[in-house]
């Protein structure tokens, strides 16, 4: 699963036992590093550790065995231009590295839409912050959904039609999915607040 800024170090797989470390599951992080973690060995806490863990990855993307091999070639390109780039200031270089970073980052997004449009990010991310905030107002709303997705919230691209600005595209979209989720009954509007329907 793909989720930026994600740096979360939790195992968990049986509902019984689950590990928080701040290790990677590296063979630095499992057997060099010097690291520490806790074993919960209580299967109710384990349970909700790893309930936790499952529903904040769904906000991510999975990513295939396609896009996992294009990025490991990426990566490869984005070694080799990172140290071309380094080692001389040439423009060719800084252009190369750019362009790499560039064609990573579309791959990664285009893994994130994979499974809709960005409402539909948006809508699963609004459930998911009410369920662990409570009600919420869009003002409240919108800082959370941009520390989970800066990625696709991008406050240099406003809405246009018409030559007329309104707001950030972004949070039109977020609006575009408070709006669907109302329809559909998963959340109310109260008093300038945001609540999940029981």
């Amino acid at each position: 699963m793909h989720l930026p800024r994600l740096h979360a170090k939790v195992y968990a797989a049986d509902g019984e036992q689950a590990v928080v470390t701040s290790g990677n599951l590296t063979d630095g992080g499992l057997r060099m590093n010097h690291e520490y973690g806790l074993l919960v060995d209580d299967p109710d806490l384990a349970g909700r550790i790893e309930a936790g863990v499952a529903a904040y990855a769904g906000l991510g993307a999975e990513i295939d065995t396609i896009t996992l091999n294009r990025l490991c070639a990426v990566s490869i390109d984005a070694r080799a231009a990172y140290q071309a780039q380094t080692a001389s200031a040439s423009r060719d270089a800084t252009r190369r590295l750019r362009a790499v970073v560039r064609a990573t980052s579309e791959t990664l997004l285009r893994a994130r839409l994979a499974r809709g449009p960005i409402h539909t990010v948006f809508a699963r991310t609004i459930e998911y912050l009410l369920r662990q905030h409570g009600p919420l107002s869009t003002k409240q709303i919108h800082p959370l959904i941009q520390g989970l997705h800066p990625d696709l919230c991008n406050d240099m691209v406003d809405r246009v039609i018409n030559g007329n600005r309104f707001g950030k595209k972004w949070k039109h979209a977020a609006r575009t999915a408070q709006a669907q989720l109302k329809k559909r009954g998963t959340i109310t509007l109260m008093n300038g607040v945001w609540a999940l329907v029981r």
